[in-house]
């Protein structure tokens, strides 16, 4: 297989990769003819270069200022360089089904390493702009997503944003342009069987959905929830965050701070999170662990759309 087999756009990026990547945007015929080069070169390698002085380490990974180093025990590692090129190393061989459950993780280093922030999230259109739903755990962002999407509001991201904060005062979110991930029983209560695709990983009762996704281009970033453990309530509760707990947060769902300052990024942000605070448009949020909620909650996320003004 050729690089030129499979290509995509993620997060701004564009990917060229040696295997098919399921839940990624493929890029569009008009795209694949401009001459502008990958990004991103995908591929696997028999083995890994180790780093011989790294610089910053962590429980399962070690980085430098040009390289990265990733090990997901019992799967594989992944050896990011330059932003420009991630490999895949593993025991069993093809295993690139394996390899894509763990890629968004790698195209996070990717940015960074090209000094772009990124927000773990997933997210929505709303009137054009974008609303992100974070959280460093599982607290059913996709789910969420999906529901939203039955009621018209198109998903945009099923893992993370890159954040553009180029222009002052102004604070663009693009998104990673991939397939919603969703479990089967959450599939089965919000009656979306017939949009189920593969599944993420094999043995996992998790899949691909075929839900249409907006295109994947840059969008004024409207609103940021930060995802809270479940609450009893039925309906959502929602809180504003402060200009202490609002960059902190930030902080913590994008990369955390060590890697933030080792790649020059922290600044991005905080510009992010004075400009979101400016307008009131970060805030925690609490909602019902029950998918029968799930209407309730929508209907208060609307209503507090309305209240911000970007929802008629």
């Amino acid at each position: 297989m050729t690089f030129q087999d499979f290509q995509y756009e993620c997060a701004g990026l564009r990917l060229k990769s040696e295997f098919e990547l399921p839940g990624y945007a493929r890029l569009n015929a008009s795209s694949k003819s401009s001459p502008r080069a990958a990004d991103v070169e995908i591929g696997t390698k028999p083995s890994l270069p180790k780093l011989k002085n790294p610089q910053l380490t962590g429980p399962n990974w070690q980085a430098n200022r040009r390289e990265f180093l990733l090990s997901i025990p019992s799967v594989c590692e992944i050896y990011i360089a330059e932003g420009k090129s991630i490999a895949f190393a593993g025991e069993k061989d093809g295993a690139t089904r394996e390899y894509v459950a763990f890629l968004a993780k790698a195209l996070e280093i990717a940015l960074l390493q090209r000094g772009i922030a990124a927000l773990q999230c997933s997210a929505v259109e709303v009137n054009g702009k974008a609303v992100l739903f974070c959280s460093r755990e599982p607290r059913g962002e996709s789910t969420l997503a999906a529901s939203l999407a039955l009621r018209g509001y198109r998903p945009l991201a099923e893992g993370f944003c890159a954040l553009q904060t180029e222009k002052p005062g102004e604070v663009l979110a693009v998104p990673d342009g991939r397939c919603l991930q969703l479990w089967d029983d959450s599939i089965a209560q919000l009656n979306l069987t017939a949009q189920a695709g593969g599944t993420v990983r094999a043995g996992l009762h998790k899949r691909h959905m075929q839900i249409e996704t907006a295109a994947s281009k840059p969008l004024e970033l409207a609103a940021i929830y930060f995802i809270l453990p479940y609450a009893a309530s039925a309906s959502a509760t929602i809180h504003a965050l402060d200009i202490v707990d609002g960059p902190k947060r930030l902080l913590a769902n994008g990369c955390g701070p060590r890697l933030a300052a080792f790649y020059d990024v922290r600044n991005s942000y905080l510009v992010c999170a004075a400009s979101m605070l400016r307008d009131q448009a970060i805030f925690t949020i609490e909602h019902s662990q029950k998918m029968s909620d799930l209407g309730l909650m929508a209907v208060s996320l609307e209503n507090h759309w309305r209240d911000l003004q970007f929802l008629d």
